[in-house]
């Protein structure tokens, strides 16, 4: 993933994700709740809910950081 801020590409800021990450950025396409991506984060990494969550709201709130700037 490469940010885009005022149009411009930032190759410096280029990021590689991790397979929960890639995981949750496919799941958030806008056709799924976070309870759902929840649900599915413990059924495709065998994590308990509590783990889930938080790092679905990790990958959010570094998305909305660097991204929505």
């Amino acid at each position: 993933m490469i940010p885009i801020n005022n149009d411009t590409v930032d190759l410096d800021a280029a990021y590689v994700l991790t397979d929960t990450a890639r995981f949750i950025f496919d799941l958030l396409d806008g056709n799924h709740s976070l309870e759902a991506i929840i649900k599915q984060l413990c059924e495709e990494f065998e994590i308990d809910r509590d783990q889930a969550e938080k790092d679905l709201v990790e990958f959010i709130t570094e998305i909305e950081e660097d991204f929505l700037e």
